[in-house]
């Protein structure tokens, strides 16, 4: 997975080196001391699943998740939800696995995801007055990216359930034909006038990579049937009027990220 590092980010990274330079004022102060958040108000007005909804729109110019890694860094975690009722963490969301991180906040502009990254933290920008978007700074890594979260507006859903929805909205949009029915992937994960199958889940993390790098993978399933579950790899064609589901072959079992695209199963067109 090759890192870029665009230019015009370079202003968002010389503001997370202040943000930084900031907050180690602060960290060696709290040394010794328990992780807690200093501004519980400030909290209560963040409180909510947070998405990462560049990478989401990444996904969808690209028109697939493996592209949009490849073309930036991918996000420490696709999901961030916080909960004024749990005041000392955040639980994030990776794409493989969910978990709690302890968070400091600092003022009214900063949020510590305390060693989120092998001791190293990620932050997270915000503006009090607005609370309408935060900006990631992650420098956990050999090079410092940013990434753009927006508060995902149905607090029923579990933060990846939200970011799910926002990245499905971006790789799938509009109807699609197979022979003469009509064949839609909705934002929610269903999937209409597809035969044998309506729920569907795109691989964004992990092991479901079933091919490695070589295509972008999404599993169908009848909710009417628990073992109905079945891998496809999917791809679109260069004007993405072609949008095909392909078999993926098993030759090595016992091997990871190993399966080969087979043969296309549905050909859907615009």
């Amino acid at each position: 997975m090759r890192n870029l590092f665009p230019f015009k980010r370079l202003l968002n990274v010389f503001a997370f080196v202040l943000c930084l330079a900031f907050f180690w004022g602060y960290a060696c102060q709290e040394a010794g001391k328990s992780v807690q958040t200093a501004n519980p108000t400030g909290l209560r007005l963040l409180g909510g699943n947070w998405i990462a909804i560049d990478f989401c729109a990444f996904s969808g110019t690209h028109a697939s998740v493996l592209k949009a890694m490849n073309a930036t860094q991918k996000p420490y975690a696709y999901a961030i939800t916080l909960d004024p009722r749990i005041p000392d963490s955040a639980e994030c969301f990776n794409g493989v696995e969910n978990y709690r991180l302890p968070i400091r906040i600092q003022g009214d502009t900063l949020i510590e995801l305390v060693g989120a990254s092998q001791g190293k933290s990620v932050f997270l920008a915000y503006d009090a007055q607005t609370n309408n978007d935060l900006t990631m700074y992650d420098a956990t890594g050999p090079m410092a990216y940013t990434h753009k979260f927006i508060r995902a507006s149905n607090s029923n859903k579990t933060g990846y359930q939200s970011f799910l929805t926002a990245l499905n909205n971006q790789l799938f949009p509009g109807r699609f034909k197979l022979g003469n029915t009509f064949v839609q992937f909705t934002s929610e994960g269903e999937v209409i006038g597809l035969p044998d199958y309506d729920r569907y889940e795109v691989c964004t993390a992990g092991d479901c990579f079933l091919t490695g790098q070589d295509i972008d993978v999404l599993w169908l399933s009848d909710s009417k049937n628990k073992d109905s579950e079945h891998y496809f790899g999917y791809r679109y064609n260069d004007d993405r009027s072609v949008f095909t589901l392909y078999e993926l072959d098993d030759k090595t079992p016992d091997e990871k990220g190993t399966q080969t695209v087979g043969k296309a199963v549905y050909v859907l067109k615009r």
